[in-house]
């Protein structure tokens, strides 16, 4: 079996990643802890004589709390533990994207085309294999040791009881009249605005970048969390009071449906009633949920678009 060329959906990942060095081999070498430490070193000291800036390694991620001691342990088989020369990232995309199970595995560009050798063999004898167009696998393979850095992520998402807390949030409004602790004015204009949102981060949060550990954001400072998670709920914010605004927001759930919006009141409301009237869950407003999406007043109705909220304001008698 010949080196396999990158389907066409690869491509544009890499090219992306890789793009400023056109024209000439790079190399994405996706390694393990599972690798003799032998492997490892060659493959490192290779990379310098090679040309480290034409070189990228990938792990597949860590566990949980133990990015330091994972690098450190790669960094303590360079030729020089304290260079820079040598660049790993936690990158498990490029692990998905060609489904490795085992490494090494050598990404290599030739000319304008991407592809894969796998097997314990020198950067040299990967570049070589791919420009006669060898055997997909030349040497042993190893077990990749560390986890897939998004099912971590997912799983310790998943210790929290989402449900749990939306149910005893409903139980609580179900008893009857729940005044929010957020009051918002009514919205004096119909606009649409975007929004970045930021949030504080409670400890440091570090990638590795070029071989160094880098503070993207040091604790207590502000991220933006759309760019490192998914939201895709639609959330509508309304005057529980006004019913007005109680017949917009049961508009909108029908139109995004019920499963996918959630739906917000200021100052007070009966909720079983609105729950009724709108045809969705309905839940107060708290002064921190007003901030972090960006809402100034209602009724407003607010979906993600990338890396922010669009927020359309909708002023009493005017036409969404």
């Amino acid at each position: 079996m010949a080196a396999s060329q990158f389907s066409a959906p690869m491509q544009p990942y890499i090219a992306e990643r890789e793009r400023t060095l056109e024209g000439t081999e790079e190399i994405v070498v996706l390694i393990s802890s599972s690798m003799p430490a032998g492997a490892l070193r060659a493959l490192f000291a290779q990379a310098h004589e090679y040309g480290a800036e034409k070189v990228r390694f990938a792990v597949r991620g860590f566990e949980p709390r133990q990015l330091g001691r994972t690098i450190a342990g790669f960094r303590a088989h360079f030729p020089d533990p304290a260079s820079e020369y040598v660049l790993i990232d936690v990158d498990p995309n490029v692990f998905r994207q060609v489904e490795a199970q085992a490494v090494p595995v050598f990404l290599v560009k030739d000319k304008e085309s991407w592809f894969e050798s796998r097997g314990e063999i020198s950067l040299f004898g990967a570049v070589e294999n791919v420009r006669k167009r060898g055997p997909l696998q030349i040497g042993p393979m190893y077990t990749i040791a560390e986890p897939d850095v998004l099912d971590v992520i997912q799983k310790e998402g998943s210790k929290l009881d989402w449900a749990g807390i939306q149910a005893k949030l409903a139980d609580k409004a179900s008893r009857g009249e729940v005044r929010a602790q957020s009051m918002l004015p009514t919205a004096g204009e119909t606009r649409r605005i975007r929004h970045s949102p930021r949030v504080a981060v409670q400890q440091d949060v570090v990638v590795v970048e070029q071989g160094r550990y880098k503070v993207l954001a040091p604790a207590g400072g502000l991220v933006n969390p759309l760019a490192h998670s998914k939201f895709d709920r639609t959330v509508v914010v309304i005057n529980g009071q006004d019913a007005s605004q109680i017949a917009l927001a049961r508009s909108w759930v029908k139109q995004y449906g019920a499963r996918s919006v959630d739906v917000f009141f200021v100052s007070s409301a009966e909720v079983p009633r609105l729950q009724q009237e709108i045809g969705a869950p309905v839940y107060p407003l708290y002064d921190w949920m007003s901030g972090a999406f960006g809402v100034e007043a209602v009724p407003a109705l607010v979906r993600p678009e990338g890396q922010e909220l669009v927020i359309q304001y909708v002023r009493p008698g005017d036409r969404p």
